[in-house]
């Protein structure tokens, strides 16, 4: 009896003392939750934080965004039949799946234009990319105003989950819009123009012009056709086209 005691003592000795011996090991260490106010501050992480927000450009643009087409004269049923041919009908609704994949790659795309900003603010050194930013956020809600008309303008960083948000009128969603664009459009944080795909001051003037004409034909206001010309030709001043049209369509 006395033996089996002994070796019950021993044995858990010898467990009491292997987890004591073990417990640095057994503690846990997440390397790769790393906060963005470590990982955001330097200049690296910064750097991919805004090239982050140009890669969703290939999530929106790069797959089938049907309803860039979808129920309109662009668009024709083939042999195959996909869920938005009658996508402005009774099917436009978020239950559609091309409708929700639209919306929330949308704003999931905004958010990371809200961090680059947040992050960057108040910094001279990352004002063009601040500047970037803000320029894609302007495109990605003038999609989002196009097919849904008033829509959340979420213009600051989102902490933690939403539970609400306010939805802005169709008027002031083109305003923030037009606001944000004509401001980028002579911003010198921006190139006037550029070869690597970065927003630049003539991809401001283009999605202006963008802007207005589309506003232009809600309002028939003959002030957004014009603001719409002017923005457009800004966008292509100093540039011609490599083939004149004349000589592209000639028959001879």
């Amino acid at each position: 009896m006395n033996i089996m005691k002994k070796i019950s003592i021993l044995a858990a000795t010898f467990s009491l003392t292997a987890l004591t011996g073990c417990s640095d090991f057994l503690e846990q260490e997440l390397k790769s939750d790393i906060p963005g106010s470590n990982y955001y501050t330097s200049a690296s992480g910064y750097e991919s934080l805004s090239n982050a927000t140009y890669s969703t450009l290939r999530t929106i643009y790069g797959g089938d965004p049907w309803l860039f087409e979808g129920g309109t004269d662009l668009f024709a049923t083939g042999r195959t039949a996909v869920n938005v041919c009658n996508l402005y009908s009774q099917a436009y609704t978020s239950a559609n799946d091309a409708v929700e994949t639209f919306y929330r790659e949308h704003y999931k795309a905004i958010a990371l234009t809200n961090e680059v900003i947040y992050w960057g603010n108040g910094d001279a050194s990352r004002a063009s990319r601040v500047a970037e930013a803000r320029g894609l956020r302007a495109i990605y809600y003038l999609n989002l105003v196009q097919q849904f008309g008033g829509i959340p303008l979420i213009t600051n960083r989102t902490i933690g989950v939403m539970e609400k948000a306010e939805r802005a009128t169709t008027e002031a969603t083109y305003q923030f819009i037009i606001d944000e664009l004509t401001h980028l459009s002579t911003s010198s944080d921006l190139a006037e123009s550029a070869t690597d795909g970065r927003f630049n001051r003539k991809a401001a003037y283009h999605y202006l012009a963008k802007a207005y004409l589309s506003r232009g034909y809600i309002t028939q206001a003959k002030s957004d056709f014009e603001a719409a010309i002017t923005a457009a030709k800004n966008a292509g001043a100093g540039k011609t086209l490599n083939t004149p049209f004349n000589v592209l369509f000639s028959n001879a």
